[in-house]
């Protein structure tokens, strides 16, 4: 389990794009805080980027 302690953006942006890195902050056995970075894209799943998520967003 990861308890995300928040993220930002790598770059100074208003809207981040698919391709854009964010850092994003956890704990780590009560002991340390940690940061992994990642794409926004391996954030969101398909379905929300593509618009077809049950929810109808249509972002």
């Amino acid at each position: 389990m990861v308890f995300t302690c928040g993220a930002v953006p790598s770059v100074d942006k208003e809207v981040l794009e698919d391709d854009d890195e964010v850092l994003v902050y956890y704990g780590a056995a009560d002991t340390a805080t940690c940061v992994v970075i990642a794409k926004v894209s391996d954030l969101i799943p398909q379905e929300i980027m593509q618009g077809r998520n049950h929810s109808g967003y249509q972002g």
